[in-house]
């Protein structure tokens, strides 16, 4: 692995990222005020796993057809991570009466960097099946 193709995995993650944080916004949004927090955390995760595992496996990592491995089964176990940190941090962020938008924003960015880390090096990892 070289520092180069990690600098471009990770513009690349942060372009794909971006599009799936903004899928996970509009639809926490949308259903913030109809349900519970922790579901409608959830509901906007779901959206954004599903275009992020072939985002990030096909554009970020290079994979030509990430959908035909164990690699969702390994995306499956770290969005599971993701969801329970993520709804950790917004639910922390919310008792320390942050305002329910800005602690969102807190807690994608602390799910993005846990994301990288993870889908690198336990997803789509150089020979994983």
């Amino acid at each position: 692995m070289t520092t180069g193709r990690l600098w471009s995995e990770g513009r690349r993650f942060l372009l794909a990222g971006g599009l799936v944080a903004l899928l996970d916004w509009t639809v926490f949004i949308a259903l913030r005020t109809l349900l519970p927090v922790p579901l409608a955390n959830l509901l906007a995760m779901l959206a954004g796993v599903a275009a992020g595992f072939v985002l990030h496996g096909w554009y970020t990592f290079g994979r030509a057809q990430p959908w035909r491995s164990r690699s969702l089964l390994r995306y499956l176990a770290v969005f599971g991570f993701n969801y329970a940190l993520g709804t950790a941090t917004l639910m922390v962020l919310l008792a320390w009466a942050v305002p329910a938008h800005p602690a969102k924003v807190v807690s994608i960015g602390v799910v993005a960097c846990s994301n990288f880390i993870l889908m690198r090096w336990l997803v789509f990892r150089t020979g994983a099946s």
